[in-house]
């Protein structure tokens, strides 16, 4: 950048510089000032953007069913419960039948392992299942 007493000495010097210099100057205020101006016209486009998008029902006179609903994002670890019995509750349980209404028992046999079909499996207990008919 020159100084004023620069711009002087050149003029004075070779007029024909510092015309060049001063179109030039002159052309790049333009380029500047029309850049300005579509920079100005972007931000008002998006400003205009941003509030069509931020109108609600709370602040327009959209009905509350135009909204755009969110479901609200899940916070780990503070799940209200698990499924299932809930701790310090009692236990609620079918009561068993009665030893005189028992009147057949059925012998179920496994062959093999249900886990790995595996035959050469020894089962220690013997698998009753009891019915009241």
């Amino acid at each position: 950048m020159i100084d004023y007493e620069q711009a002087l000495v050149l003029c004075q010097n070779d007029p024909e510089i510092a015309a060049r210099l001063i179109c030039e100057l002159s052309g790049k205020a333009d380029t500047r000032q029309l850049l300005i101006e579509q920079l100005q016209k972007k931000v008002a486009d998006l400003e205009r953007i941003v509030a069509q998008l931020s109108k609600n029902s709370s602040n327009s006179s959209k009905p509350p069913s135009s909204d755009i609903t969110r479901p609200k994002p899940k916070h780990p670890g503070k799940d209200k419960r698990k499924i299932g019995a809930q701790p310090g509750h009692p236990k609620h349980e079918r009561p068993l039948f009665p030893a005189a209404d028992i009147s057949k028992f059925h012998d179920y046999r496994l062959t093999a392992c249900p886990e790995c079909n595996n035959p050469d499996v020894i089962f220690l207990d013997r698998p009753r299942v009891s019915s009241n008919k």
